[in-house]
């Protein structure tokens, strides 16, 4: 066992919940970021096509 999973192993439980909502909570932010992001540039491309053929 790495010390990492050892000190994982020591939390209490409401920490890891914690821990859990807030990697959760990180994961959805940047997928929404990059959802929005990836829209963005295919709205973009489709104005450049539009303005020059």
């Amino acid at each position: 066992m790495t010390t990492n999973e050892a000190s994982t192993n020591t939390l209490p439980p409401a920490s890891r919940d914690l821990e859990l909502a807030a990697l959760v909570a990180s994961a959805a932010v940047i997928a929404f970021f990059v959802v929005y992001w990836l829209g963005e540039i295919a709205e973009v491309r489709a104005m450049l096509k539009l303005a020059y053929g």
